[in-house]
């Protein structure tokens, strides 16, 4: 299995972090490996037996799951749950041996990967989500009613012109005009399986507000540099929820909204979340951007992780322990 160690964004992002986000002997990811189909897919792991929950991170279209390990992953883990962070087919170090994926799939990935975890241990789940990782959180539970809770970084409605016309890197009729052929090429038997750099589709040059850590990022096949099909975004534009937002009754939500993103501010996730009906609530994250590595955003994430859990989930705070194995 590819692993990460000698992984060139993960030397720069560390070097930017606070120094209680990086990683140590004591508290570096386990990787492993989840067997999906025919296909191996990486997982970083955090552990802790006796974690009261256990959190998995959903990365979206310019990150993978090391990444979310670094800024959110050890400080959760500090805190008294287990992480795992699992790389979803075109991303990170899994190994796809899959032909003509699509969105739905990256759903089949979480939804198995939650049996194999409640399998492991009864240990309640909870869903988080960055970027398109929220809104899959979301759609995942929808189908799952065993999940306790969703965190998003932003919750994106893909099917709202609104939401893509505010999160495209394009001109509106450039984008529009854009999306239509996507689509249509999307559904097309053999043009389906083209795959296009994600930077040249995404406003990824707002993935984070670094520019020396952006180039990186955009130089990284394993992240912001990676190749999607084309049959994987039309199902992904067109993907419509298993439940509306106006009838989830599911869990709790709660919106972490970088306060300093570029690429999908408040206003992209506001139509959906107003929809929602349940328990919810949105914190700002002071001066982070779409991928956040700056402070204090990084410490007030994992706080309204921990605070989510907590006082929303309405779990004991002696029920796990701080110590992390």
């Amino acid at each position: 299995m590819r692993n990460y160690i000698n992984y060139e964004p993960m030397t720069a992002i560390q070097a930017m972090l606070p120094e209680s986000f990086r990683f140590t002997e004591n508290n570096h990811p386990h990787e492993e490996v989840f067997a999906w189909r025919n296909s191996k897919l990486h997982v970083d792991r955090l552990p802790n037996p006796g974690a009261s929950h256990k959190i998995i991170l959903h990365h979206g279209l310019g990150t993978n799951g090391r990444l979310l390990s670094m800024i959110l992953g050890v400080q959760l883990q500090e805190r008294g749950y287990e992480v795992a962070a699992i790389d979803m087919p075109f991303y990170g170090m899994s190994q796809n041996n899959e032909s003509g994926l699509c969105y739905e799939d990256w759903l089949d990935v979480s939804l198995k990967f939650i049996d194999s975890e409640l399998a492991r241990d009864d240990k309640p789940i909870v869903l988080y989500g960055l970027s398109a990782g929220g809104m899959l959180a979301y759609h995942v539970a929808c189908l799952e009613p065993r999940v306790r809770g969703v965190v998003g970084m932003c919750f994106l409605d893909l099917l709202d012109q609104r939401v893509t016309d505010m999160c495209s890197p394009f001109p509106l009729f450039i984008e529009r005009t854009s999306i239509a052929m996507l689509k249509t090429f999307g559904a097309i038997p053999l043009l389906n399986r083209i795959k296009l750099p994600m930077k040249l589709i995404c406003k990824m040059s707002s993935l984070v507000n670094d520019s020396a850590l952006l180039k990186t990022l955009l130089r990284d096949r394993h992240s912001a540099g990676a190749w999607v099909s084309l049959q994987f975004l039309n199902s992904l534009f067109n993907y419509r929820p298993a439940v509306e937002p106006e009838n989830f009754s599911n869990c709790p939500v709660l919106l972490t909204q970088p306060a300093a993103d570029e690429w999908t501010p408040l206003a992209a996730s506001k139509g959906f979340f107003d929809r929602l009906t349940v328990s919810k609530s949105i914190v700002m994250l002071e001066n982070g951007g779409h991928y956040p590595v700056e402070s204090p955003a990084l410490e007030q994430l994992a706080a309204a992780v921990d605070d989510f859990i907590l006082n929303v989930l309405e779990v004991d705070p002696n029920a796990g322990t701080a110590n992390a194995a």
